[in-house]
């Protein structure tokens, strides 16, 4: 990693390491952006990593989701039952889909929630469906 991180241990960083498609396996982490750094900001988000701050679907069947609890970070796939993976909005971020999102921020990104959804066959990735 291009330096440590906040947010995430060495363990889970080894565990979502070997998640990862083998082709990205050999390449260097590097943070794009940061809230501390960068400011709260979903556009800054969208800018720093090349997203399109447009409405526009992304990802692919070789994306998941985790969660990041003590001890050994749960991965979710995709189950194939669509092909909602990341949904990029000016107004939200949003990851997963079918009845609920696996995950959702809005602008500001100091709200959101985490729902069961289809696309990972997740269960709620955070301590609470609602953050905040």
């Amino acid at each position: 990693m291009s330096e440590p991180s906040q947010l995430m241990t060495e363990n889970t960083r080894s565990n979502l390491y070997v998640a990862l498609l083998v082709l990205s396996q050999g390449k260097k982490w590097v943070l794009l952006y940061s809230t501390w750094r960068h400011g709260i900001s979903l556009s800054t988000l969208y800018r720093r990593s090349n997203l399109c701050p447009g409405l526009s679907l992304l990802g692919s069947n070789d994306t998941f989701v985790f969660t990041n609890t003590p001890g050994r970070p749960v991965i979710y796939r995709p189950t194939g039952v669509n092909r909602y993976f990341t949904l990029c909005s000016p107004e939200y971020l949003a990851l997963g889909g079918g009845n609920h999102f696996a995950l959702y921020l809005d602008s500001d990104l100091l709200n959101g929630s985490s729902l069961a959804s289809e696309t990972y066959g997740n269960s709620c990735l955070s301590h609470t469906k609602n953050l905040k």
